[in-house]
């Protein structure tokens, strides 16, 4: 299975080679124009921004699955449809605007450049508070690195830190080269998936679903479209921010029990009205442990969820058609594209700016909004955005006063629905990002359309008939048809996590919500403007394609255990590690990268072949559990690799040869003909 293997990540030697003159005049020139390019703004006081999106010509998977001409809560209205669905009242107040997303070229095209620039706003929050640019890994330490590969492009931009940090046990120290996973493509100035914002004098970066959903081949430097980008070091990047306590959500710090964070009796925070007083946290020692936290992340991991418990997952893949529900857990389950629009709402409304949940954090953190609005606040990168407990303002007036965008509930552009602060199936805390000016979800809905559309690169494998009819025939033997069915090898369902059997916490994260759920989604028409006018028109959520409501309950851990969804197969061999965590993941040589402590936290990059053997194989899996448990990190961080055991090996009656044929099937799903859904003829007589 040698031809399966990816490449290693690009990496550069601390010790550089000499360079040319033509390598010092190219990078004397880059610097130049951007001095200028920085000069000019300033002089004329003017905003720019910037998002890199390739061309066509640079991306290795170009081709589309068709589209519908219409979405509607979930289903698909195709062109040979229309018509007839316009010539009656029905239909045509199925197709109204007010609920009927319409998709053309124009549309996909937008969704396009969304999913490549689009931050709604988030630059305010990850520079202004959480000083993502604030730290040893400045705007200027990335752009060097960048003129350092003089056009090459990577898959892991090195950045050399400008200063001393420790973190924990850790100590880096200025000039050190560090692992980012930031990709640029070749011949581009600018990396994937973050975008460079000047205004007046300051600079800001946001994050797009780029970032994560985007990758470079390191051979041809052309980008991989969908693809996740395997080795991102968002733990770094977090741990390394002048604020990382802005993020304490996302860890195991609970305020509640800690009380060693509360050193100063004095540091309070007014949280109503009759002056009643809450404490706060020391900053610097609730941002040592953030930072220490977030380093412990393996690449490739975020943990999406604030329910104070230590589970990054991993990155999904953007190929997401056929692919509901939608996120690990599957609670992106209702609404428009079959909950797609969920699960990206989730990333930029949940996730990029932690400010709008202040509302649920009485239950789902158990403190008064304003505490935990304070906590994330005091200690601001920017003077502007720093709330200071001895002000006589409380921090939501704060908040209101320095706010860019102060008609919605954070610094992001975004809209509360008519159910908020109530949580629903449509999103988790009744806020959806939407760009000011545009219609309701606009941006959102144009990503999901083209995220349906994305279709996965061709696998740099030489397909083997006899092997991929016998794969196909083993995937049948083995059962793993009841559950990976249809044309996305999904059965669309969400099992119970106690027959998953994989770690249980990440199942139920969403379980606080219970106590705030609203059972009637709603939402504001979806051809209204933002920010919407009281008067606007209110439009009940469907629960067209959720199942049961055993499954809806178990989605949201509202049952009490939770579950996990079954994954679609498409594209597998664009995106090792497996599972929900990443932790079932072997690197080139299964004899010695094994787990994440063998392959992504030492810069290798997991196999898919070998990886997806430690799938279906109890004995590889085994060594794989073992070196994960072994690891102080991983095992903090349910970074496990159990569960799944459904295994196609010796002791369950299947040979290597029939492991081989199977791995072989599964790499390949999609792009031959013999690597299609199983059939009848396909079932053993």
């Amino acid at each position: 299975m040698a031809d399966t293997q990816r490449p290693e990540p690009t990496t550069s030697s601390k010790h550089a080679p000499r360079r040319s003159w033509k390598w010092w005049l190219l990078n004397g020139v880059g610097v130049l124009l951007v001095l200028f390019a920085v000069g000019t703004l300033i002089l004329l006081n003017l905003r720019f921004e910037y998002a890199y999106m390739p061309a066509m010509s640079k991306v290795v998977n170009d081709q589309r699955w068709p589209s519908p001409a219409y979405e509607v809560w979930g289903r698909e209205v195709w062109p040979d449809e229309v018509d007839q669905l316009m010539q009656t009242a029905e239909g045509r107040e199925l197709l109204h605007p007010s609920q009927a997303i319409r998709i053309d070229e124009d549309f996909l095209q937008l969704g396009r450049e969304a999913f490549y620039k689009e931050t709604f706003s988030n630059e305010y929050f990850l520079t202004d508070v959480l000083g993502v640019l604030d730290g040893p890994i400045t705007a200027t330490a990335i752009t060097r690195a960048i003129i350092a590969l003089a056009g090459r492009g990577t898959n892991n931009l090195q950045v050399r830190l400008s200063e001393d940090i420790t973190i924990g046990d850790r100590t880096f120290h200025a000039g050190d080269l560090v692992d980012t996973g930031i990709d640029v493509p070749r011949g581009a100035f600018m990396p994937i998936g973050f975008k460079t914002v000047y205004d007046r004098g300051q600079i800001r970066t946001g994050v797009t679903c780029a970032a994560c959903h985007v990758t470079v081949d390191p051979d041809s430097g052309r980008v991989l479209e969908g693809v996740v980008n395997p080795n991102l070091n968002m733990g770094l990047l977090l741990a390394m921010a002048s604020n990382s306590a802005a993020y304490f959500a996302r860890t195991d710090i609970d305020l509640n029990e800690m009380h060693e964070f509360f050193t100063d009796p004095d540091r309070t925070v007014t949280i109503n009205d009759e002056g009643e007083q809450q404490p706060l946290p020391d900053p610097e020692l609730l941002e040592a442990a953030a930072s220490e936290m977030f380093l412990k992340w393996p690449p490739g991991n975020f943990d999406t969820m604030i329910d104070l418990e230590a589970n990054p997952t991993r990155t999904p893949d953007a190929f997401t058609r056929g692919d509901d529900p939608y996120g690990w857990t599957g609670f992106g389950s209702i609404g428009p594209f079959r909950g797609l629009n969920s699960l990206g709402n989730n990333v930029h409304a949940f996730n990029t700016d932690p400010i709008i949940e202040m509302h649920v954090a009485p239950d789902l953190l158990d403190l008064h909004e304003e505490r935990y609005l304070a906590i994330l606040l005091q200690n601001a990168a920017n003077p502007d955005f720093r709330y200071d407990p001895n002000s006589n303002e409380r921090p939501s007036e704060f908040l209101r006063r320095i706010n860019p965008h102060p008609e919605g509930p954070g610094l992001a552009e975004a809209e509360a629905l008519p159910t908020y602060p109530r949580s629903t199936a449509l999103a988790a805390h009744s806020v959806i990002v939407s760009r000011y000016g545009q219609p309701v979800w606009h941006d959102i809905s144009a990503m999901s359309a083209f995220q349906n559309a994305l279709v996965p690169p061709e696998p740099p494998i030489a397909p083997n008939v006899e092997q991929l009819q016998r794969g196909r025939r083993t995937f049948v033997a083995a059962g793993c048809i009841d559950c990976h069915t249809g044309d996305a090898f999904t059965n669309n369902q969400i099992i119970p996590a106690s027959i998953v059997a994989d770690e249980p916490d990440r199942a139920t994260a969403m379980k606080g919500t219970r106590e705030i759920f609203d059972p009637n989604p709603q939402i504001w028409a979806l051809d209204a403007i933002v920010p919407v006018a009281r008067d606007t028109e209110v439009i009940d959520v469907p629960y067209t394609h959720i199942r049961t409501d055993e499954q809806l309950a178990r989605a949201m851990g509202h049952d009490g255990e939770g579950g996990y969804k079954v994954k679609g197969l498409i594209g597998l061999y664009w995106n090792p590690p497996y599972m929900h965590t990443g932790a079932v993941a072997v690197g080139p040589d299964p004899e010695t990268d094994l787990g994440m402590p063998g392959t992504l936290l030492r810069g290798v990059l997991a196999d898919p072949a070998n990886s997806l053997r430690a799938m279906i194989d109890r004995n590889l899996r085994e060594r794989v559990v073992q070196a994960n448990r072994t690891h102080e990190d991983m095992e903090q961080l349910n970074v496990w690799g159990i569960g799944h055991r459904h295994w196609v090996d010796e002791q369950a009656g299947f040979s290597r040869d029939d492991q081989d044929a199977l791995i072989h099937y599964l790499l390949l799903l999609g792009h031959h003909d013999e690597a299609r859904p199983p059939d009848e003829t396909d079932r053993p007589e």
